[in-house]
Parts: structure tokens; C-alpha cells; sequence
């Protein structure tokens, strides 16, 4: 059995709440509204075409939780406005480490609302003892750039060519941050 995160987690500005089935319409409302914003770097959003799509993704978290393959959140302002999703991907329990994978709307961008959100998820995971976590990104993407230079993770490298992203190859980066 592997050690869990709190499902809920409070920081000066936002309430992270592990994803359940409540969060599925606002998720989807938000999805709608930011189709284009969030499809020029997320494959999945031209699948997200309906709720019930966005809860089917939920379930899947649901059980990803349990075997603790993948932690993700809600994000909520705290007077309870949806701001996006994220959680730690990608795990290894060998080391442990992970990737933090996520997304804001449009509209919540450049309030320090990913970052505050990206430092509560680290210092839950550094301390259920992960060694390093990752943030991964396209280099083009600047804003998903800045928020693992803002919160001092280090540009490890680039992977050239690393992925197929609607008919075109990508370069992907690759920050990250060890326990201290």
C-alpha cells in the first residue's frame, strides 16, 4: 500500500480537493470555455466533448487514486470558483518521483494561481517521501515554463521530437526537483 496525499489541501487563496463527480460539470463548463486556450497543448480536450465524458475521466482518476498511479485535484479559488485541475502523474514508486500535470483557464492565468497550487502539491509529496518530482512542458509553452522556474526546479534538459501532437513531432522539457 502506498502512502496518499491529504484529499484536500488549503493554501492562502485556493482549496484543492481531490476530484469526485461534483466537479464534473464545472469541469466540463470550464473545458467548453476554454476549448482553444487549453487544445493548443492538452490531446485530450478534443475528446472532452460532453459531461459525461468529463466523468468518465473522474472515475478513471478515482481508480488511479486507489492503486496510487495518479493524484489529481481539483482547483477551487476559496469562494469556490473552478480554476482547473492537476495532480502528480506518472509515478514511480521505486524512487518515488512523479510528473505534475495541469491546466488553469484562461481567465485565472497570471494570478501566481498554478504556482501557489504546484508548491501545496510539492511539499504534500516531498513529504509522503517522493525524491524527486518533475514538471514536464513543450518549450513553446512559456507560462507552464515559468511556473517550474518560479518555483526552482531545474531545466534538466530537452527531449527532441519526444511526442506526436496533432500530426506534428515536439520537443518536450523536463524541469525538476529533489527533496532536499
Amino acid at each position: 500500500m502506498h502512502p496518499k496525499p491529504r484529499e484536500e489541501i488549503l493554501t492562502a487563496r485556493l482549496r484543492l480537493t481531490r476530484l469526485s463527480l461534483h466537479d464534473a460539470a464545472a469541469m466540463f463548463r470550464a473545458i467548453e470555455k476554454n476549448r482553444t486556450h487549453l487544445g493548443a497543448w492538452l490531446p485530450w480536450v478534443d475528446k472532452t466533448r460532453k459531461e459525461a465524458d468529463s466523468r468518465f475521466n473522474i472515475e478513471l482518476q478515482h481508480e488511479a487514486w486507489e492503486l496510487g498511479s495518479v493524484y489529481d485535484f481539483a482547483f477551487y479559488t476559496q469562494d469556490g470558483s473552478f480554476l482547473g485541475r492537476g495532480g502528480l502523474h506518472t509515478i514511480d514508486w521505486s524512487v518515488p518521483c512523479g510528473e505534475f500535470g495541469y491546466w488553469l483557464t484562461e481567465k485565472a492565468q497570471g494570478q501566481g494561481y498554478l504556482s501557489e497550487a504546484i508548491a501545496a502539491l510539492e511539499t504534500e509529496f516531498f513529504n509522503l517521501g517522493f525524491e524527486r518530482l518533475e514538471i514536464r512542458c513543450d518549450p513553446r509553452n512559456t507560462r507552464s515554463a515559468k511556473v517550474a522556474e518560479r518555483l526552482g526546479y531545474t531545466l534538466e534538459g530537452v527531449l527532441r521530437r519526444e511526442t506526436r501532437f496533432q500530426g506534428t513531432l515536439r520537443d518536450t522539457m523536463v524541469w525538476a526537483k529533489l527533496r532536499s
